[in-house]
């Protein structure tokens, strides 16, 4: 079977979906039977990751967000039918007309419908390339059940035909000895004991909640500095930093902009706890990542995230203030409740795997195949 994975709009590894698209892509090549092809865009293939470089098939268009890639649709189609590829996956973008090849369409999340992230115009336009794609694939991958409840009551799509795949966790991220990464995030970042806000900087990542959480945890502890990763809209994040000022933790939080991913695992073994209190997610890979590495977590009991967690993070209200700082507290105070939370999130990690996702991904593309009189019956094995 030869199934081809979208990159035409990129797939630097700088957030969760490009993430999925590396990671899917590596783990999949190691499943016997199967051959992954990346569609990159003319001279793209070196913005791969280098050990997918093998993996990678040029075609003459320039790199494009979908709606670009609706201009080069002919194109597109002509390489695949040149390639020979059996399936396309389509990694939450618009399935390009005029092909008979059949297509599977991955749709993380609908959380732009939930927490107003972006425009009417915007949010408009996504509703309705996720609608589009969903109605003309084959199947829809999503990566929670919650993602799934929400793809068929918005997109009017049948359950049936959405299939939950969760992600996995890198081999990178493992426990090791605070200490020595603590001296490495010292120098890097200048701070010493501190709390992680990892994900990034967005509307539903409820950045306002874990400051305002912060500000009340310090005034009752006098102590840590709570970092922020990732970027986001200039405005937005001044908002953020004005926020900060006025509740007098500004120069109590530090904002690392964005991070290279070999940085990741340093920050979640040295940190005291991960503070993730998203108003809406998907998924929620930074959760599983920082359980992996042995960092106790303090989560949202909204959307997805309890699904992920399976009772292995502290659960409270995002918008509930003085709970989120009661649950600081009560990681930092306790070495039972932070020895408990390690532990029982290291086993919960261990249930998650890019190797599992992958087998489960390959068995959709074998039923799609299936159903299209395209394939035989055959068991995936690595």
């Amino acid at each position: 079977m030869r199934v081809a994975l979208n990159c035409l709009s990129g797939v630097a590894p700088n957030n969760g979906a490009r993430v999925y698209v590396t990671k899917l892509a590596h783990a999949l090549a190691q499943i016997s039977g199967l051959e992954i092809v990346l569609l990159a865009a003319k001279g793209e293939a070196r913005s791969l990751p280098r050990e997918l470089w093998g993996l990678a098939h040029e075609i003459d268009v320039p790199p494009a967000r979908s709606y670009g890639q609706i201009s080069q649709a002919r194109t597109i189609s002509r390489a695949l039918r040149e390639a020979e590829i059996d399936v396309v996956h389509l990694p939450n973008t618009l399935p390009p007309p005029w092909t008979t090849v059949p297509m599977i369409i991955t749709i993380f999340d609908m959380a732009e419908l939930h927490v107003r992230r972006y425009g009417k115009i915007r949010t408009a336009y996504r509703w309705a390339v996720n609608y589009i794609a969903a109605h003309k694939s084959k199947a829809v991958i999503t990566i929670s059940q919650r993602s799934k409840s929400d793809i068929s009551r918005y997109l009017k799509v049948s359950p049936d035909k959405i299939v939950v795949t969760h992600l996995g966790v890198g081999d990178e991220f493992v426990p090791g000895e605070p200490e020595n990464t603590r001296e490495v995030v010292r120098r890097r970042f200048g701070v010493d004991r501190f709390l992680l806000f990892p994900g990034g900087i967005a509307p539903n990542k409820n950045v306002e909640g874990a400051i305002k959480a912060f500000a009340e945890f310090r005034r009752r502890t006098g102590t840590l500095t709570l970092l922020v990763t990732g970027e986001g809209p200039r405005e937005y994040l001044r908002s953020l930093q004005r926020l900060s000022q006025r509740l007098n933790v500004d120069n109590s939080v530090v904002w690392t902009g964005c991070l290279q991913r070999e940085e990741l695992p340093l920050l979640y073994r040295a940190a005291e706890a991960v503070i993730y209190p998203s108003l809406h997610e998907g998924f929620g890979l930074p959760i599983l990542e920082a359980m992996a590495s042995g960092c106790p977590v303090i989560a949202a009991n909204t959307s997805s995230l309890p699904e992920v967690a399976g009772g292995a993070a502290l659960l409270v209200g995002p918008e509930d203030t003085s709970a989120l700082a009661t649950a600081m507290q009560s990681v930092l105070s306790s070495e039972g409740t932070r020895r408990s939370l390690v532990q029982r999130g290291l086993l919960r990690a261990a249930e998650f795997s890019w190797a599992k996702t992958a087998v489960e991904t390959y068995r959709v593309y074998e039923n799609v195949m299936r159903r299209e009189g395209r394939a035989a019956d055959s068991s995936p094995s690595t």
